[in-house]
């Protein structure tokens, strides 16, 4: 069933509605968006998360360098009754009764574990910090997502106005077509081409509102909010762009979060290796001990007892059924595992490195074409609305410029929004996708 002129004027004033008031009020840039995120993102947040547990990770390692005290106290209350029979002599009942009470503390520190609590603590720390590198460059890749959808709105926010103002002029065009065939001055090809062209906009601004909802969605989800009002193309400070590849790839060998956390995992790997061979060594602990006690009978004497405590004591372990000797062998291998991803991080950071920086250069000139592009364009289509209007040129000449156009500007979009992301791929590959780095991209 064919829709209602109605119906169809009321669904473009509902979007129109939606494309005016379904965002924010307030003006916000993309740098606003990012510290948004940073703080409700819920897998921005879990990360921030395991970076504050991995502190903790790391206290429990340095405990171990710390004396153990405890107290204790006890009270009891015993009553027992013995019955005796068999000897006249010794028959009868006997009953006794104690409220013993005991309390003291126990001390205990280690004085050398054959260099296992350092070890341990070495590696637990170099640990800690390569989880936390890639915990930091986790958050940088959902900061980029954050960034894309961003320009996904803002991308098909444009592309529903293009095709908008190319259905509103087409469907002008056809009327006028329609006319001037009725009068005989227009050829029923040119009717015809008008007709599809419009059709094929339709087409278009449907796919765009789609996406846009699409776009919209996506946004809610990564940032936690409707887009703002106004969105805005961030541009790149010429001050923060790299000359060439092997300035960028110095700051790469530096600063790449994969390869300080694969340097720093070898380091906790060296460290597993020494405190599993210091297993096989003695252990010295210091201990102290203090109790005291009472006891109260019901033949009224009262016990009291002290007891104090304090020596070194070394323990050489000789047999403890294989766990160790096996612990190390595990170490062993660990640390071949750890030497060999190293290896691979350096091979792959290299790629990744080369392929940004090629995708970065490309986009750029790309963008470069498409601002050129639109340029020439506009001028050619101002130059053939005008022909139009003396004869020279046909409806059809004037719809297939205005259709060179649209995408024109759309590649445009999409450039800008290729560079702009391809230069915040640099940045994480260099560590530099914080707040603090990234409030170094301008906003015009």
């Amino acid at each position: 069933m064919k829709e209602t002129q109605g119906k169809i004027l009321m669904k473009r004033f509902l979007f129109a509605v939606c494309i005016l008031f379904c965002f924010n009020s307030q003006a916000e840039t993309l740098l606003d968006v990012f510290e948004y995120s940073y703080k409700n993102n819920p897998k921005i947040a879990a990360d921030l998360k395991k970076i504050q547990l991995n502190t903790y990770n790391k206290a429990d390692a340095r405990g171990a360098f710390l004396p153990t005290l405890d107290v204790f106290a006890q009270a009891e209350y015993d009553k027992s009754t013995t019955e005796i029979s068999g000897n006249p002599a010794f028959a009868g009942k006997m009953e006794s009764e104690s409220k013993p009470f005991a309390y003291g503390a126990n001390a205990e520190q280690a004085l050398f574990a054959g260099g296992s609590n350092v070890a341990n603590y070495n590696a637990t720390s170099s640990s800690v910090k390569a989880q936390n590198e890639m915990l930091n460059y986790e958050i940088g890749g959902l900061l980029i997502e954050v960034a894309e959808s961003y320009i996904d709105v803002l991308q098909t926010k444009k592309s529903v106005v293009f095709f908008t103002k190319s259905r509103d002029v087409l469907e002008t065009n056809v009327k006028i077509a329609k006319l001037r065939f009725k009068n005989g001055t227009t050829p029923k090809t040119d009717l015809l081409r008008t007709e599809a062209s419009f059709a094929a906009t339709k087409a278009d601004l449907s796919r765009a509102e789609g996406n846009y909802n699409i776009a919209v969605q996506k946004y809610i989800s990564y940032v936690g909010k409707e887009p703002p009002a106004n969105l805005t193309m961030p541009k790149i400070l010429s001050k923060h762009v790299y000359k060439n590849f092997e300035e960028y790839y110095d700051d790469v060998l530096k600063f790449n979060p994969s390869l300080k956390a694969a340097g720093l995992s070898k380091d906790a790997a060296d460290s597993s290796v020494n405190a599993a061979r210091g297993k096989f060594l003695p252990k010295v602990v210091a201990r102290a001990s203090y109790s005291n006690s009472t006891n109260n009978t019901m033949m009224g004497m009262n016990m009291d007892n002290t007891d104090a405590k304090i020596g070194v004591y070394a323990v050489l372990p000789l047999f403890n059924r294989g766990l160790t000797a096996n612990e190390m062998r595990k170490s062993l291998v660990n640390q071949e595992i750890a030497y060999l991803n190293e290896k691979s991080s350096l091979e792959d950071v290299a790629l990744y490195a080369q392929n940004a920086w090629e995708n970065w250069n490309t986009y750029r000139e790309v963008k470069v074409a498409a601002e050129e592009k639109v340029k020439a364009l506009s001028t050619a289509m101002t130059g053939v609305q005008l022909e139009a209007k003396i004869g020279r040129k046909s409806f059809v000449d004037v719809l297939q410029t205005q259709q060179e156009y649209i995408a024109a500007e759309l590649e445009l979009l999409n450039a800008e929004k290729q560079e702009l992301i391809s230069y915040l791929q640099m940045q994480q590959l260099v560590g530099k996708m914080t707040i603090k780095d990234l409030k170094d991209l301008k906003y015009d």
